[in-house]
């Protein structure tokens, strides 16, 4: 840390008018502790002297890290949140809230709280808090052995170690792929071929194809542009327009102007048929390109034309404005590594054109053709490339570019051979990840979440970076060096994730692979259940089921067809408990962006098309390989819905995909039977969402569910059940409503149920209109009923936002608070059931009973989360637990443990509403409880007793005064379990929705 003096306050610094906004800045990063002068130096690329040159560093680029523990691409990954400061840094010190994110994936908030609180100073009192913060306290006191406050995901790490490993991410790249290392062909030392010495200097091509207005612009344009010897080779392909006399006119005038007629029944026509017919005919040293969509810039083309006369490569290629020296003789993989360039900055020598065969016959544009002609004369010659001044305009290369600049890019990055000839390891599982700029967290999560694997399972984690900002790249190979199971290939830039993935697949090791795209987050376990599933020789591919997020609904169960081969998700937007029968069940295709498989397959079909898009692609390799494709529904991948269908290259990919297979696999309907439904109509709906253009139009499946007399007639009757929660996305894992719906919702499955939980945001889904019954638990919304079967309304918080017309429009209403319930059957002259909270037998019953080997446990609100009161009347030998989760695992281990439990309700529930489920949680281990609530001993029994009527301190102290008797105990709890189970709550449900088909129907159930 900095030694300097210390004014009274740093904000009464900021609030000086003597300080300009600048000055207090600076002077806010110089003392606040996270200035790590060397850190910044080697950044900057040149010594830093002194903190105040530091600062002036960070205020003059935003994206430096100040620290190897602060990296603002993590703790701001956009930039938005802190906007309005002149450094992320800045924003860390200003804000508290922003000091409560992580500013490093290696650094664990708690447990930096926690490792400070445990500093100690030479009188053994903790230590003062830095005006940094926790973290600069932490940093100033940290030595090279002191373990790194890292969260549970994360190793164990000393801060030495991490630094070493932070300062080795700044210059030295993990696996750098190109085409030397990939196995590509690198330059071969051969000179080019001589051209005549009476030929022109340059032969500029032009594809001519209706281009009439803007003939005799482009000519003045080749005037200006090249030196006096130079011709023009245009080629014309049977123009609609008065192309082919405009052209006549200029050769008549000019004698360098040559023209070249294709006849379009003869040759296909294209930009690169034609390019290949102007080049044949050309006589020039050196062929450069002109495209009429975009024009060359002032001296660039001139200056391409004088270098490569002097030169001994076989081309020449111009950057603007990267500041760059020109490079000689590079080849094809150092080519790979600079931003995409035009095609007419492109130069190449006639012979070494025409040695290398000219243009490859592909299907991509003239410019993709033509850099993968570049690679080729690369590779056999070298190519120059020659910077020249100016600002690049260019706007980012779209998917189009980054398609064909990797179809030319991956016979030099990639070599097949090479990889199936090595020898795999036939026990790992290798997951190969592609991740992007605005992805990086992802990625992260999975080199710390690969720590969390099966331990059984052997996995590495190959993780392929292209084109990186900085900071993020910085973070990556950190984790790289520091995990032994993942390993960093950083690639070159403006590659398709197709070809990434393959990059991935090449360098692998294991015998089964993954293949998983940018923005994917598989579930725990996953990639090793479905590798698993491969062990039957039967399987070659395995689709993990995807969703949109946990407890989500389904994006896709692999690839569904129609009368033609656009993919759909099978069961898209279906609860994912549908997909349920079609477990290891053979699918027509996958599709989505992630898919499992053997090594070897991969390999022997060269991996993924790097043409194709996201989904399509694995459709693609599917279909190519002709292997048998199977679902695995415990394999679930969590997927933006944008990166299917509505993904921008969809459109493109399926066609091309409908191209090359125009018969589409069967089996489709046959997969939606084996799930419960009929395909009764396929309705075409675009692919891309509204505004995007009209997108191309996808058969897509309109289904039906059997007839409900046929349900009603199984034994025992099976519905179709939802069960409708107030929780919203990812945060349904938290929820305590959720997990109530889910414990409901296991329960009705071993009654043959078949149910889905939906989140807030899937109340809209369209499929909820196949389901017989509808289950809200009412929380902090109300939810409209669905014309169905049933609709039923729990009532389990919120009561008092709950009206007699909301109730009113549903079949049967239950409340978890009996005395509202009653309350309320009278007031609005409706039956509403009460029907109270409930426990999991797995987790909490009889067996658990026990003493106690802790005094008190304190089931704490969020309101009181240490439970400051408690703690205040009782003396300090008395030991005191907080349990703050909500996971059943470890409220029933605390439980276990604890002599007496304390719970006070929140205080909006403190004199009225439901009782706590985690009263009934506790009561069903036979737990000694005193709570707030009176009318709970009324319900639990004598488990129980009232905070006014027994005073805390006695009833720690002398329990057996107050309570039963263990065996009392069990006995209340095993009676309790008959009533307050979630298996007694699901049979009550059922029956309750059985006798209303009776009344309404006629028809008996399992009749």
């Amino acid at each position: 840390m900095v030694d300097l003096p210390r004014p009274a306050s740093l904000r009464e610094l900021r609030r000086a008018a003597t300080v300009s906004p600048s000055r207090a800045d600076r002077l806010t990063l110089v003392r606040c502790g996270l200035l790590d002068l060397e850190w910044i130096g080697e950044q900057v690329g040149h010594h830093v002297d002194g903190p105040w040159a530091a600062a002036d560093e960070l205020l003059a680029d935003r994206t430096l890290s100040p620290h190897p523990l602060f990296e603002p691409a993590w703790f701001d990954p956009d930039g938005s949140a802190s906007a309005h400061h002149a450094h992320p840094l800045l924003w860390f010190l200003d804000d508290p809230q922003a000091r409560r994110r992580t500013p490093h994936p290696l650094v664990g908030v708690e447990q930096l709280y926690t490792a400070v609180e445990g500093i100690l100073d030479e009188r053994g009192n903790r230590v003062r808090v830095e005006e940094g913060g926790v973290l600069a306290t932490w940093v100033f006191h940290a030595g090279a052995s002191t373990p790194l406050p890292s969260p549970p995901a994360a190793p164990r790490l000393t801060w030495g170690r991490f630094r070493e490993a932070a300062f080795r991410a700044l210059h030295e790249p993990a696996e750098v792929v190109d085409g030397r290392r990939a196995g590509g062909a690198g330059r071969a030392a051969t000179d080019v071929p001589s051209s005549p010495g009476e030929a022109p200097l340059v032969s500029v091509l032009l594809r001519a194809t209706d281009r009439a207005p803007v003939l005799r612009e482009l000519l003045d344009q080749v005037r200006a542009e090249v030196p006096a010897s130079w011709e023009l080779v245009a080629v014309d392909e049977g123009s609609t327009d008065d192309t082919a006399s405009v052209l006549a006119g200029i050769a008549h005038h000019e004698p360098r102007v040559r023209v070249v007629s294709l006849d379009p029944a003869v040759q296909e026509p294209g930009t690169v048929a034609a390019l290949a017919a102007a080049a044949s005919a050309a006589t020039g040293a050196s062929l450069a390109v002109l495209d009429p969509d975009s024009p060359w810039r002032p001296g660039h083309l001139r200056a391409a034309v004088e270098h490569l006369t002097g030169s001994r490569s076989g081309a020449v290629v111009t950057t603007v404005g990267r500041g760059a020296p020109t490079r000689p003789s590079l080849d094809a993989g150092d080519l790979l590594h600079l931003p995409p360039a035009e095609t007419g900055l492109v130069v190449v020598r006639r012979p070494a054109y025409h040695a290398v065969g000219g243009p490859a016959a592909t299907d991509v544009s003239g410019g993709g053709a033509w850099f993968d002609l570049l690679l080729r004369v690369a590779a056999r010659y070298g190519a120059d490339v020659l910077d020249r001044p100016g600002r690049p305009e260019d706007p980012p290369p779209g998917p189009s570019l980054a398609m064909e600049r990797s179809r030319a890019a991956a016979p030099v990055l990639l070599d097949w051979d090479a990889a199936a000839d090595r020898a795999r390891d036939p026990d790992l599982v290798s997951v190969v990840v592609a991740t992007r700029d605005d992805d990086v967290r992802t990625a992260v999560s999975w080199c710390l979440g690969i720590r969390g694997r099966p331990r059984a399972a052997r996995v590495e984690l190959v993780v392929v970076a292209g084109a990186l900002e900085p900071g993020r790249r910085r973070v990556l190979r950190t984790l790289a060096s520091l995990l032994a199971d993942v390993r960093l290939l950083e690639a070159p830039g403006e590659l398709t994730t197709s070809l990434e993935l393959d990059l991935g697949l090449v360098a692998s090791t294991g015998d089964r692979v993954a293949l998983v795209r940018p923005r994917t987050r598989l579930k725990r376990g996953s990639v090793v259940r479905a590798a698993d599933v491969l062990d039957d020789p039967q399987v070659d591919l395995v689709q993990p089921l995807l969703v949109t997020h946990p407890g989500g609904a389904v994006l896709s169960a692999g690839a569904s067809f129609g009368t033609c081969t656009r993919p759909e998700g099978l069961l898209g937007g279906h609860p994912v408990a549908d997909a349920t029968p079609l477990d290891r069940r053979q699918v027509p295709a996958p599709f989505g962006p992630v898919v499992v498989a053997r090594a070897a397959l991969l390999l022997d079909a060269r991996g993924l098309d790097p043409a194709l898009p996201d989904g399509v692609a694995e459709t693609d390799l599917g279909l190519r390989t002709g292997g048998r494709v199977v679902l695995a529904t415990d394999a679930t991948a969590r997927v933006r819905a944008s990166d299917l269908t509505d993904d921008p290259g969809y459109d493109a990919g399926a066609r091309e995909l409908e191209r090359r297979h125009p018969v589409p696999p069967p089996g489709s309907d046959e997969l939606w039977r084996a799930a419960g439904f009929e395909v009764v109509a396929r309705r075409n709906r675009a692919s891309a969402p509204p505004g995007d253009g009209p997108g191309l139009l996808v058969p897509r499946a309109v289904v039906t569910a059997p007839a409900l007399r046929l349900r009603l007639a199984e034994r025992p009757p099976r519905l179709r059940w939802t069960i409708d929660t107030s929780a919203v996305g990812n945060a349904a894992d938290r929820n305590a409503g959720s997990s109530e719906a889910r414990a409901i919702a296991r329960e009705l499955e071993r009654l043959d149920q078949r149910v889905a939980v939906d989140t807030r945001d899937l109340r809209a889904r369209g499929t909820r209109d196949l389901d017989d019954v509808l289950l809200v638990l009412r929380g902090q919304d109300s939810v409209q009923p669905r014309p169905g079967l049933a609709n039923l309304l729990w009532v389990v918080g919120h009561q008092e936002q709950v009206s007699p017309s909301e109730a009113a429009g549903f079949d049967l209403v239950y409340a978890a608070d009996a005395s509202w319930a009653r309350s309320r059957s009278e007031a609005w002259g409706l039956e509403v059931q009460p029907l109270l909270p409930a426990f999991d037998q797995r987790w909490f019953d009889p067996a658990h009973t026990s003493d106690g080997t802790h005094d008190l446990l304190v089931l704490s609100n969020a309101t009181d989360p240490e439970a400051a009161h408690v703690r205040a009347v009782l003396p300090s030998d008395v030991t005191v637990t907080t349990m703050l989760g909500r996971g059943d695992k470890a409220l029933r281990q605390a439980l276990d443990s604890a002599a007496v439990v304390l719970y006070e309700h929140p205080a909006t529930r403190r004199h009225a509403g439901p009782l706590s489920s985690r009263l009934f949680r506790a009561a069903a281990t036979g737990a000694r409880i005193l709570t707030d609530r009176p009318e709970a001993r009324a319900v639990l029994g004598g488990l129980v007793h009232s905070l006014d009527e027994v005073d805390l301190l006695d009833a720690v102290r002398s329990p057996d005064r107050f309570f039963p008797a263990l065996d009392e105990r069990r006995r209340i709890a095993t009676e309790l379990a008959r009533d307050h189970s979630y298996e007694v709550r699901a049979r009550r449900l059922l029956d309750d929705v059985l006798a209303l088909v009776r009344r309404r129907t006629g028809v008996e159930p399992g009749s």
